[in-house]
C-alpha cells in the first residue's frame, strides 16, 4: 500500500498503463479486473502521467487547471448516480470499502476522461487494445 491507502499497482501494470496512454489505447482492458483500491491507484498514476506529458508538450502554457476542469466534479458524479452519501466521502474516495462498485465506476470515468485528453493532446484516436 502507498501512504494514501491505495494498492500499489506493479510496475508491469503501470508501463501497461503508460504504453496506453502513448499509443491511444484505450485502457479499459488493463483496469477491467482492479479491485475499487487498485483503480484509485492507476487514476493517480494516469493524472500524474497527464500533468507531465502536459508540461513536456506545452512548457509555461500548459494549465493543470485546464486539466482539472475535464475531469468530472465529485458533486456531478453524485447528481449523476443519484449518491446520497456526503460530498467528502465521494471526494476522498471514503467510501471504497462500503460501496466499492460505485467508487470503482467514478474512477474509471475519471481515468476515461484523462485518457481521452491525452490522446488528443497527443493526436492519437483511441483504439482498443492489441490482446
Amino acid at each position: 500500500m502507498n501512504e494514501n491507502g491505495f494498492v500499489r499497482l506493479s510496475v508491469g501494470v503501470r508501463l501497461q498503463l503508460l504504453r496506453c496512454l502513448l499509443t491511444g489505447t484505450s485502457p479499459l482492458l488493463p483496469t477491467e479486473n482492479m479491485s475499487a483500491p487498485q483503480l484509485a491507484e492507476a487514476y493517480q498514476f494516469i493524472r500524474e502521467k497527464a500533468l507531465e506529458i502536459g508540461i513536456r508538450l506545452q512548457g509555461e502554457r500548459f494549465s493543470q487547471a485546464e486539466l482539472m476542469r475535464r475531469l468530472l466534479s465529485a458533486e456531478q458524479y453524485k447528481a449523476d448516480v443519484g449518491c446520497r452519501e456526503p460530498l467528502q466521502r465521494c471526494e476522498t474516495n471514503a467510501c471504497m470499502d462500503e460501496h466499492p462498485e460505485c467508487a470503482s465506476r467514478k474512477l474509471r470515468e475519471q481515468i476515461d476522461r484523462l485518457f481521452q485528453w491525452i490522446a488528443g493532446y497527443l493526436g492519437n484516436k483511441e483504439r482498443p487494445l492489441d490482446r
